[in-house]
């Protein structure tokens, strides 16, 4: 908010040095900033979060040492996606796409490296925009 204000009130200051200019006229760069933040609105992110099952995605564009135990049944999945839909009910509408995650991936298991085999409840993937969640460690706490 006061990055907006403060560009408006360079946008609308008079160059003194420049007498033919507009008083209202804008440079490229306060242009280009104010068309930055017309970029930042709600309707870029009026949409719902996708829920994705049975889906291997690999976290982070497959260069990192996690990977992803599918093997779980829908009798499991189900009132944990009821759950999961809940839960993301409570937030506005958009507010997950807003902080990049604009999918969810229900896996059985999140394995953290091939050697030591421990398990993960959650990751996340900023660069996919993607939220990966166990339904093992799920399973575990009910």
């Amino acid at each position: 908010m006061i990055l907006f204000l403060f560009l408006t009130a360079l946008a609308c200051n008079p160059k003194e040095e420049n007498p033919s200019t507009k008083p209202f006229s804008l440079d490229k760069d306060t242009s280009l900033l104010l068309l930055l933040l017309q970029i930042d609105r709600f309707e870029n992110y009026d949409q719902d979060v996708e829920i994705l099952t049975h889906t291997d995605i690999p976290p982070y564009s497959g260069k990192s040492n996690f990977s992803l135990d599918l093997n779980y049944e829908a009798s499991d999945l189900e009132p944990y996606l009821e759950l999961l839909k809940q839960e993301i009910q409570k937030y506005p509408r958009g507010y997950m796409i807003k902080a990049r995650a604009s999918r969810i991936v229900v896996v059985h298991n999140i394995l953290q490296s091939q050697s030591v085999r421990s398990s993960v409840g959650g990751l996340a993937d900023p660069t996919q925009s993607i939220i990966y969640l166990s339904l093992h460690s799920a399973l575990k706490v009910v």
